[in-house]
């Protein structure tokens, strides 16, 4: 008789993972979840301190739960908008483990800066939000897919957003960013199909990141009326943001091969959100 417990901390024995954007967040929720399914799971991030730290705490997590058989956990440092950078990463993985199962892109970048009429927004803003959202998902894809390719199975999962299926003012150049990556999903799934290789892309609604926390306790008073209205979440149908981990619940299920069968999809996790608007 097998062990269910077991089987549910092992849906990922042995892959091995890259996570962008992996040192807080969904990103960290990942990574976490990805190591106590038994998965190698190296967290990339342009921040140097988080990342050390958020492969500390996974290690320490993992540690302390016991006999369960847990993956490692490992820190590269990259900007993903640079190519030279993406590149060392991917052949760094791939000397330690020598193959890559899964990739998330999750990395990205949301200005409030950047809530404003589409007249008023920088040249140099729009290009930085395409470059982080949308081309650093390209970058890792181009480098990772042949190695998927060789192997002739692999799993990549794009993060997108709720506003790939409906408009929001102000949204506009972070909605161009998410929705160009939802297209380069669909393409590929149908391009790498012929490789075994699943793409996929997860659409999150509110979600309570410490990106949020940061900016709420930025603006002293201010930020706890915002950080309130943001929890009631009117707009969301089950009337609550969702934390990081039910996130990356989903993200596991699709990266596992429970989803084996599931290519070109976007998957809303979004509290029933786009179907309300």
């Amino acid at each position: 008789m097998w062990n269910i417990e077991f089987f549910m901390s092992s849906l990922l024995r042995n892959k091995v993972a890259i996570v962008t954007g992996g040192a807080s967040g969904i990103g960290y929720a990942v990574s976490e979840l990805f190591v106590k399914n038994g998965a190698n799971v190296v967290i990339v991030d342009i921040n140097k301190d988080e990342g050390n730290k958020a492969v500390a705490l996974i290690k320490k997590h993992a540690k302390s739960e016991g006999e369960h058989i847990f993956g490692e956990c490992i820190f590269n440092y990259a900007d993903v908008t640079n190519e030279d950078d993406v590149k060392k990463v991917v052949d760094d993985v791939i000397k330690i483990y020598g193959k890559i199962d899964v990739l998330v892109n999750n990395a990205g970048i949301y200005f409030e800066s950047q809530l404003k009429p589409i007249w008023d927004v920088k040249v140099d803003e729009f290009d930085k939000m395409i470059s982080v959202n949308l081309k650093g998902a390209f970058l890792f894809i181009k480098y990772v897919a042949p190695i998927m390719a060789k192997h002739r199975q692999g799993v990549i999962i794009n993060v997108t957003s709720e506003l790939t299926g409906h408009g929001l003012p102000y949204r506009h150049i972070y909605a161009a960013s998410k929705g160009g990556l939802l297209s380069l999903t669909k393409s590929l799934a149908v391009e790498l199909a012929q490789y075994n290789i699943r793409v996929n892309a997860i659409s999150p609604g509110p979600t309570l990141t410490p990106l949020h926390e940061r900016r709420f306790q930025s603006l002293g008073k201010e930020g706890e009326q915002a950080r309130a209205e943001f929890l009631k979440a009117e707009r969301v149908p089950l009337r609550r943001v969702a934390s990081p981990e039910e996130i990356a619940r989903v993200i596991l299920f699709i990266a596992s091969d429970w989803a084996s069968y599931i290519t070109g999809a976007e998957i809303a996790v979004d509290g029933g959100t786009t179907c309300k608007l």
